[in-house]
């Protein structure tokens, strides 16, 4: 009997070895917090390799003032040759987009995916307007299946805003009748929260309709509300294109990016405008 007890024991023992070896713990509930260390890290980091900013007063999740070259070594990945020009005679810096193959990667975090409420704000002046063209774009996917928000260049060379229903999967689209001037500075803020979504340009408000697809391939009318919340993505912000690879890129020269994870006034827009 001591002998089959024995046997018994040492089988046991082995099965609790390997049980502790292989190890037993949920990745689920280690995952988030290393997550969440990893983003904050990973947003320091650009901060302080790329003259990135954030401003938690502003609800400012991502500041690119474009004064200066974003060195290697830094997570914002440039594809091409961007070059910083400036200040010209309207004391603007910027970065210079050239369409034939110049774009940014800002890597994808929690705070830039605007499932909700969100702002972006920036100074544009392009050398040419290019069909389709992005110009900051949530996701990477070439079939578009992780795009977040996506400002950017209609058929006829509009500006335009697409997002995605979480809820739905149907595109909201919010087109405008607006052709930016080349050669000269625009300040352009697309804004947005539960009811409400307007793209400003130079102070004006030059939203035509929000409709379910593109206006001129048949799009009917559709609401914010209707939408709401929008899709989540884990793909990276694209800064200067729509999808890494395609011909769909920005020409000319792009200063004082800012995304905010909060709705902005029309008195606050006026303000940065300086109209």
């Amino acid at each position: 009997m001591s002998k089959y007890f024995l046997l018994l024991t040492f089988l046991i023992s082995i099965i609790l070895f390997i049980g502790t070896s292989t190890g037993c713990t949920n990745p689920t509930s280690s995952g988030g917090s290393e997550s969440s260390t990893n983003s904050d890290s990973l947003r320091e980091q650009m901060i302080e390799e790329t003259g990135m900013y954030s401003d938690e007063e502003e609800d400012i999740v991502a500041g690119l003032p474009f004064s200066e070259e974003i060195p290697d070594t830094s997570p914002i990945t440039v594809n091409g040759s961007p070059e910083i020009v400036g200040p010209d005679d309207d004391g603007l810096t910027g970065m210079e987009f050239n369409a034939a193959e110049d774009y940014l990667l800002l890597p994808a975090e929690k705070s830039n995916d605007l499932t909700h409420d969100g702002t972006i704000e920036a100074w544009l002046k392009p050398d040419t307007n290019v069909t389709w063209a992005g110009i900051i774009h949530k996701g990477t996917e070439s079939d578009w299946s992780d795009e977040g928000y996506s400002f950017q260049y209609d058929n006829a060379r509009r500006l335009l805003l697409a997002m995605t229903s979480e809820a739905t999967g149907n595109l909201m689209l919010v087109h405008t009748d607006h052709i930016l001037a080349t050669g000269t500075w625009s300040h352009v803020v697309v804004t947005w929260d539960s009811d409400e979504v307007h793209i400003y340009v130079n102070g004006t408000d030059v939203v035509t309709a929000v409709l379910d697809y593109f206006l001129d391939y048949g799009g009917s009318q559709t609401t914010v509300a209707e939408n709401y919340p929008f899709r989540s993505s884990n793909g990276d912000v694209v800064v200067g294109t729509q999808i890494p690879g395609n011909a769909w890129r920005f020409d000319g020269i792009i200063s004082d990016v800012r995304i905010y994870d909060r709705f902005m006034s029309e008195a606050e827009m006026l303000e940065h405008s300086g109209m």
